[in-house]
């Protein structure tokens, strides 16, 4: 479709009103409110980048287990970028970056019925062939590699990746899946510069725990945080 407010909010209308189930991909040229984590806007150049969300109905799947489809999510589109020569890391939780500017973001919303997740809206935007990003930290898989590719190839790519990664998780990988994401983690073992409500610090990020907080190590100790607890001063 040319445009949609958003690819997310388009994939949950359809499938509440039954006309899409596991596996459904909506791709949209350009988005009008395109979201973020922590409520910021997915800024994109229409027709120039991937902006799509996935459906996925996971069997059986805990709530606990829903950073494993963060984890799927992070881990396919590394293994994308690196199909192009291009080595990405991920600036936790969701945001995939090449150096230190920020290539892909990533949305998952995940709806509970009790204690389990009835389904999984993944929503993605790609940054492919946009060349000028004015004032935003950002990059594009052409301006890493200087070549302009076609949307719909880039995106068959990474569904195969990404459904590589899912049938590691229906094969009950998690833990192998987290290690994983965990190695890719931008500033791993790195002293980073960080803010939170109490001013900025330094500290060095040793990985995750189960719930998907930030373990950072500083001089008083290891803790751990939560998305709206802290930021990055990169």
């Amino acid at each position: 479709m040319e445009s949609v407010d958003s690819t997310s909010n388009y994939v949950a209308t359809a499938f509440a009103q039954g006309k899409i189930g596991h596996g459904s991909v909506i791709l949209a040229d350009k988005q009008s409110s395109g979201r973020g984590q922590r409520d910021s806007i997915w800024q994109s150049e229409g027709g120039l980048n991937l902006l799509f969300s996935i459906l996925m109905i996971p069997d059986n799947m805990s709530a606990s287990e829903g950073q494993s489809v963060m984890h799927c999510t992070t881990l396919a589109l590394v293994d994308l970028l690196n199909t192009f020569g291009v080595v990405a890391k991920v600036k936790w939780p969701n945001d995939i970056y090449v150096g230190n500017r920020k290539i892909a973001g990533i949305l998952i919303e995940n709806q509970l019925t009790g204690s389990r997740i009835s389904r999984s809206i993944i929503g993605i935007g790609l940054n492919i062939n946009q060349a000028d990003f004015g004032e935003l930290n950002a990059t594009s898989l052409f301006l890493e590699t200087g070549k302009y590719v076609d949307l719909k190839e880039v995106l068959f790519r990474f569904l195969h990746h990404f459904n590589e990664q899912w049938w590691s998780l229906c094969a009950n990988n998690v833990q192998q899946l987290k290690s994983n994401y965990c190695a890719l983690l931008l500033g791993l073992n790195e002293l980073v510069t960080f803010e939170d409500a109490n001013g900025e610090f330094t500290g060095v990020i040793k990985g995750v725990d189960d719930l998907g907080r930030l373990q950072v190590k500083t001089e008083q100790g290891q803790n751990v945080y939560d998305l709206k607890e802290i930021r990055f001063k990169l």
